[in-house]
């Protein structure tokens, strides 16, 4: 905005402009500002006496007559949050401000996004020039300083030498050594410092992209951009052309100054500007889109019809080719048997041509380190899905894709990384068990999947997750008199019921069970001993028919019992005569049983004397058991 007349009579003794706004300190120190107030630059002006004061983007601070600060406008980046003590110098940057105090030290605060806060210096300083993004001071002995962005060399080409002024830019600084010469450094994008004038200087003050100075007799020279209409040759204010992607759209704009002269106009001199590309000769932008990959050099020529002579901008752009972008989905596992393969699914290429080739890697390298146990190529034409052939893998376990894209010309290559997110497909291990011998038993698996039910040479399957750790229990079938004889095959062995395998692999396990003979564990004659009264023949076969036999046998058989005479001769006489066996026959469950005399055993007389039961079982198999017997006895 303009100043009132008032203001514009009003004399001033400092006078400081920032990006939008100024500032200037009143004969009797009190302060005035005009310009934009977007940011309340206006709002809060303080009061008191001023004897020194600087201007940054947004915001201004000051030094009261008393050395202490005040600062008003944006905080946004804690702009205004001075701190304590007594200064003699103050410069204000973009957003940051650093100032000199009594004592010589330094004080910065303000924005730190380029550590202009971080590495502030020791020591006793003279003067202090803050900049955008850095800061640079002149120490007690005429050394330099600087501190915060160092991205075009501002901290790192620092010259040497004794200096008395400084001024600082956004990304360069220039200061007047003792003896009047001058030197800049920093950032060359608008030749701050290829024309840095010769002869001696007073005074310096740097702004964004150029610098000023006033010479011993008394005339200004400016060098850098020439956005404020200085005159002469043209000079390219521009950076160089830069790179590009191939199928992305292209933008950038070549100027050249000096402004206020005539407009110049551009023209590619030499070489060839990228596939795609164009550059208006007017406005001096290069756009489009390219279409070829590769490096292009060359070099641009800006004419202004008056000054002389024309400029040249050399120019390398480099046209990245197409980023690819690959990823996968591998088939389902299942069983061992099942088909294997995997879809690619390409994007983000221009036109891409090449190949895709599909790498399988067997189960346990979990990296995909080792040999592929499958590998398949199929040809790319475009962005899209490609499929490899399938393959059917002979062993259990995790089968890991990777998919790699060839790249071409104008494609960088891609690839999925081993583990990635639906690249692997799990095939179960097979479990086959068959239950062999002359005796039958089941088996069974924990966790659940063998079920091998209970009879003669029984098989079953079943199929788990590769690593899954297995118990298989072997049980004869109760009452059948069979028992476990052992395992064979599949990593099992011995006679332990219990068998542990762990499915990495197909395995067949074998358990066999071998048929026993029946045993009689128990066998007696209730009662033990019978007492007839009245006729001997008939209470002797009451006696007889009213016993019982109680035996317990190992599995179901049929029993058959006899009874023999069982006291011996007396000595030395004769033998008692031979009984005639009788028998009976029965079939028994396993188990306890209570069986009462039968058959001619029961119509048998028995004469008062000890009696031995004798009984014998016989099995399905026609197996026999042990005899075993069992005394009675009958009273006269």
């Amino acid at each position: 905005m303009e100043l009132d007349a008032a203001r514009r009579q009003e004399p001033l003794v400092q006078h400081v402009t920032g990006l939008y706004h100024s500032c200037g300190i009143k004969t009797d120190g009190t302060l005035a500002c005009w310009g934009n107030n977007s940011v309340g630059q206006l709002d809060n002006i303080p009061s008191g006496e001023f004897t020194e004061i600087s201007v940054g983007y947004y915001h201004t601070c000051g030094i009261r007559a008393d050395g202490s600060l005040a600062c008003w406008g944006n905080n946004a980046s804690n702009q205004l949050n001075v701190p304590s003590g007594t200064f003699t110098r103050i410069s204000a940057g973009s957003h940051h401000t650093c100032g000199v105090k009594a004592d010589g030290t330094l004080a910065c605060w303000g924005n730190n996004f380029f550590n202009q806060l971080d590495n502030v210096p020791s020591g006793t300083f003279n003067q202090i020039g803050a900049g955008a993004r850095h800061t640079c001071g002149i120490r007690a002995d005429g050394s330099l300083a600087c501190w915060g962005d160092n991205g075009s060399g501002q901290l790192s080409n620092i010259p040497s030498g004794t200096f008395f002024q400084i001024g600082t830019g956004a990304l360069h600084a220039c200061g007047i050594k003792g003896e009047g010469t001058l030197t800049c450094w920093g950032n060359n994008g608008y030749g701050q410092l290829n024309n840095v004038p010769a002869g001696t200087f007073t005074q310096i003050s740097a702004g964004e992209r150029r610098t000023c100075g006033t010479k011993a007799d008394g005339y200004i020279a400016c060098w850098g951009s020439n956005g404020n209409k200085l005159g002469g040759p043209p000079t390219f204010t521009s950076s160089a052309p830069p790179d590009g992607a191939i199928g992305t759209s292209y933008s950038h704009t070549v100027t050249a100054g000096p402004a206020g002269g005539p407009t110049a106009t551009f023209a590619v001199a030499g070489g060839a500007l990228p596939d795609g590309l164009q550059l208006d000769p007017v406005s001096g932008e290069i756009s489009g889109t390219p279409t070829d990959a590769g490096t292009f050099t060359g070099q641009i020529t800006a004419t202004n019809g008056m000054f002389g002579p024309d400029a040249t901008q050399g120019f390398s752009i480099e046209i990245a080719k197409a980023m690819t972008s690959l990823s996968g989905t591998a088939s389902a596992g299942g069983d061992l048997g099942t088909a294997l393969h995997d879809s690619a699914t390409l994007s983000d290429g221009d036109s891409p041509t090449g190949s895709i080739t599909f790498d399988a890697y067997g189960p346990g390298d979990d990296t995909c380190s080792d040999t592929p146990v499958f590998t398949d190529s199929q040809p790319v034409s475009g962005n899209g899905d490609v499929d490899s052939d399938p393959f059917t893998p002979t062993a259990p376990g995790t089968y890991r894709w990777i998919a790699s894209y060839s790249g071409d010309a104008n494609n960088e290559a891609s690839s999925t990384a081993c583990g990635d997110a639906g690249q692997s497909a799990a095939l179960k291990a097979p479990l086959d068990v068959a239950t062999s011998g002359t005796g039958v038993g089941y088996v069974a698996s924990t966790p659940a999947g063998i079920d091998c039910g209970s009879g003669s040479h029984a098989s079953c399957s079943a199929s788990y997750g590769y690593g899954t750790e297995i118990t298989l229990t072997a049980v004869p079938d109760e009452g059948t008199g069979s028992s476990f004889d052992g395992w064979s095959g599949g990593g099992c062995s011995g006679t332990e019921t219990t068998c542990a395998v762990t499915m990495d692999q197909v395995r067949s396990v074998s358990a066999s069970f071998t048929d026993q003979a029946p045993g009689i564990t128990a066998l007696k004659v209730t009662p033990k001993s019978f007492t007839p009264s009245g006729k001997p023949t008939d209470l002797q076969r009451r006696a007889a028919k009213g016993a019982t036999i109680e035996i317990t046998l190992s599995e179901p058989a049929l029993v058959s019992f006899r009874v023999k005479n069982a006291k011996p001769g007396k000595a030395g006489g004769p033998p008692p005569p031979p009984s005639r066996p009788r028998s009976f026959s029965r079939n028994l469950p396993a188990g306890s049983s209570t069986v009462p005399f039968s058959g001619k055993l029961a119509e048998r007389t028995f004469k008062p004397r000890r009696y031995r039961l004798i009984a014998r079982a016989i099995d399905s198999a026609n197996q026999k058991s042990e005899k075993v017997s069992a005394r009675f006895r009958v009273v006269g």
